[in-house]
């Protein structure tokens, strides 16, 4: 008769007769057959992967049985194809327990009266309920104290972080107070949670679900393959066990279900192979990121000198929060940072561990993607939208507040590291830094809190080149660039893919016509005379600017929206006659179209960034939050809505409508001393299309300044 596989890593010796001292795998193989002789069923979600039938593992559990258990099994016992197949998750799970309990005289004693045990790293519930049932198949095993009685054998209790049912902190010592006298009771901790003292005190066990290793993979094969022999499980080439724990769970049990043991060990081989990195731009090629780079730079410096040896842990940032609207690279960041050579990059975010299922499932991805890149240092692990954790403070009156609290404070103890996460930086990205939780914020989680902007002008040739390739090899990517001006990095990014796509439309190569198209829209159908008024009115703002020198203009645009006329506004306006000459800014548009046209088109109102509602803006908070108009030192807010305007006293608004007609009539008397310079201008940009760099600069040149009555141009 055959023996069943046994010459593993921490087999006991396998003599004739039945071991003297019973070993762990014992404790398995006999629960295994309990189970399929006992059609136990499986409660909880099942997995995708039910490799393990029923049949065959009776088979195999049937031979070792003979060899561990007390006597011959017949094998009419074992049943047929039609039992109820043991799902692959199950069976490795049972392994853990089965190696953390031990062996059955262990298991006997935390069964008996009075007996108290602790178990950590119990993280699905129902699977654990399955597998104690398997264990100890004629024993009543139960969840909760509330629907234990006196016939029952066995109560597992499980602290808040696993269970929502409780929303205050957990009692041990309260609740196993409450259950039937007598009976035992195993008590689930959450990684690292220390035991009541109570509890600790008296337990007969303190049992940790270790990782799945070589070994547990090797005893998890001979229950699917019982035909392999000894000598070939024992062979198998499987990865080492630190890059084994690495792997996530489901990808595991999907390389086990290879129809071979050599099969499911290249499969556990590829998943522990890292992944070769990427091609992309080298982070110190980066455009668009400011003082962020610098930042950037120096990690990814410091995570190679901590990898020589040569820099301590604790001189390392710990952490790196960027903030910004959509599309600024917040990921493409984190990744071009994880390009560099030896670093390792995980990734993951509220919705993609919360898809997982309940609090538990989702701390248990939580923890995986934390794991593996601890498994893999140096590394980045990059949270994206992390401001989805909200915070607790405006989470108090939800419904959801203590599943949202509990899931905060494991993210919390995974920033700090208290397990340690030496060699892993930690990136978040959000777009609403407000919106996150104080203390994920503070110092320590993350060192550095940055914001991401759309990118300078100068950085926008740069970004345009990284992404059109060898395509428009000699364009004046100056040029188009200022017609992506305020532009992301993702929207030059989708600019130049419609461009191509436009061009392969017509069955040619892309040309610049294709890309200014997408960027400044088309104009087609719009009356030339119109293009034109626009033009004068972009004209107006920029010669006003350089005649006042509060700003300088870096891009006059025509888009197929209206117009666009970007400044750099001179820094240190402060004073209540720089607020004046910005409203004359503001308002030289429509001073230009009066000049010009004679009167005013629609145009310069109406959104809430427009030229009236800026100009209405300032003056407002100049006079009602600044203190420094005519009103005197007074404060009603840090900022003041323009369309509160309606609810001022009436001579009020007759002083701000005053004052903004007095910064347009201003406007016209500068623009009247440049006229022909703002004709020129706008027919040029009506022909452009663009004006900016070398060409603006030389027509702001000849701006004539009133102050001094010589041309000058604003630094």
């Amino acid at each position: 008769m055959q023996t069943a596989p046994a010459p593993f890593a921490d087999q006991p010796p396998v003599p004739s007769d039945r071991p003297s001292v019973p070993h762990w795998t014992h404790l398995a193989l006999r629960s295994l057959l309990d189970a399929t002789l006992h059609r136990l069923d499986y409660g909880g979600y099942l997995h995708q992967l039910e490799d393990a039938k029923t049949a065959d593992v009776a088979e195999a559990m049937r031979k070792a049985h003979e060899m561990f258990g007390t006597g011959p099994v017949p094998a009419g016992w074992l049943g047929t194809e039609d039992f109820r197949r043991i799902p692959a998750g199950s069976i490795m799970f049972l392994l853990q327990l089965c190696r953390a309990i031990g062996n059955e005289d262990r298991l006997k004693a935390m069964a008996g009266p009075l007996a108290i045990s602790t178990l950590q790293g119990a993280e699905d519930l129902d699977e654990l309920q399955w597998a104690l049932k398997a264990l100890l198949p004629l024993h009543d095993v139960v969840r909760s104290p509330s629907r234990a009685s006196r016939k029952s054998e066995l109560q597992f209790l499980v602290n808040d972080v696993l269970s929502t049912r409780r929303p205050r902190r957990f009692d041990a010592v309260e609740r196993m107070a409450g259950t039937a006298a007598g009976l035992p009771i195993l008590l689930i901790l959450p990684a690292g949670d220390a035991a009541p003292r109570a509890v600790a005190s008296v337990r007969v066990a303190a049992l940790q679900i270790e990782p799945v290793d070589g070994t547990v993979v090797r005893w998890f094969l001979s229950a699917l393959h019982p035909e392999a022999s000894p000598d070939t499980l024992a062979a198998l080439d499987l990865p080492d066990d630190e890059a084994l724990e690495a792997i996530d769970m489901d990808d595991l049990l999907t390389a086990l279900r290879n129809p071979a043991p050599e099969a499911a060990a290249a499969g556990l081989r590829a998943l522990a192979t890292p992944v070769v990195k990427e091609a992309g731009p080298r982070l110190a090629d980066l455009a668009g990121y400011g003082a962020v780079k610098a930042v950037a730079l120096q990690i990814v410096s410091d995570l190679a000198a901590w990898q020589r040896g040569e820099l301590p842990w604790g001189d390392v940032t710990r952490g790196l929060l960027l903030s910004g609207p959509p599309g600024t690279g917040k990921t493409e960041l984190a990744r071009v940072m994880a390009r560099e050579a030896g670093i390792t990059f995980e990734s993951g975010s509220y919705g993609q561990w919360q898809k997982h299922g309940n609090m538990g499932d989702m701390l248990r991805e939580m923890d995986r993607t934390f794991a593996r890149a601890k498994a893999a240092p140096p590394a980045i692990l990059f949270i994206d939208e992390i401001d989805g954790f909200g915070s607790r403070r405006t989470q108090d009156q939800s419904s959801n507040a203590s599943y949202e609290a509990k899931v905060i404070t494991a993210l919390l103890q995974h920033l700090d590291g208290v397990d340690g996460r030496e060699g892993v930086v930690v990136i978040g990205a959000c777009n609403h830094v407000e919106m996150l939780d104080p203390a994920i914020r503070r110092p320590g989680r993350f060192d550095r809190v940055l914001h991401i902007g759309p990118p300078c002008l100068e950085d926008l040739p740069i970004i345009l080149r990284q992404h059109l390739g060898d395509d428009l090899a000699d364009a004046d990517l100056t040029r188009i660039a200022a017609m992506a001006q305020g532009r992301t990095g993702a929207e030059c990014a989708a600019a130049v893919r419609n461009a191509r796509a436009a061009a392969r439309q017509e069955r040619r190569a892309m040309a610049e016509v294709d890309l200014e198209a997408v960027l400044i829209g088309s104009f087609d159908g719009t009356p030339k005379d119109v293009l034109y008024r626009t033009a004068v009115h972009e004209a107006g703002h920029a010669i006003v600017a350089v005649a006042l020198g509060v700003a300088t203009p870096v891009i006059l645009g025509l888009t197929s929206g209206g117009g666009l006329a970007t400044m750099r506004e001179r820094p240190g306006l402060v004073c209540a006659t720089d607020l004046h000459h910005l409203r004359m800014v503001d308002l030289a548009g429509r001073a230009a179209e009066r000049i010009v046209f004679g009167h005013v088109a629609i145009g310069s109102g109406g959104a809430a960034d427009s030229d009236l509602a800026r100009a209405t803006r300032r003056i407002l908070e100049e006079e009602l939050s600044e203190g420094i108009g005519a009103l005197g030192p007074i404060w009603c807010g840090p900022a003041v809505r323009p369309s509160a305007f309606m609810d001022l006293p009436q001579d009020f608004r007759d002083h701000v409508r005053g004052w903004l007609k007095i910064a347009e009539d201003d406007a016209v008397e500068e623009l009247k001393r440049n006229e022909s310079l703002l004709v020129e201008v706008g027919m040029a940009l009506l022909e452009r299309r663009v004006i900016a760099g070398t060409a603006l600069a030389e027509f702001m040149s000849r701006v004539e300044d009133s102050r001094a009555g010589v041309s000058r141009m604003p630094g």
